[in-house]
């Protein structure tokens, strides 16, 4: 199973972002210099969903930026 369906199984729904234009807002950060588009955004709302989602990025080998 794709990466963003188990997110989304994890979170309640509005909270995985995947389209490119609900994700340029997350683009950079205090570094302006630099751009890159996420490749899914996940706006969790509990502890657990967060301890969840890295657990879920380990497994995946998938980088977590916060």
């Amino acid at each position: 199973m794709k990466l963003e369906a188990q997110l989304a199984e994890i979170l309640p729904p509005g909270s995985v972002l995947t389209s490119r234009e609900a994700k340029r807002p997350y683009e950079c950060d205090g570094l302006s210099a630099y751009h890159q588009v996420p490749r899914v955004v996940v706006l969790p709302q509990t502890r657990q969903q967060l301890e969840d989602i890295v657990s879920l990025c380990g497994r995946h080998h998938v980088r977590l930026v916060t």
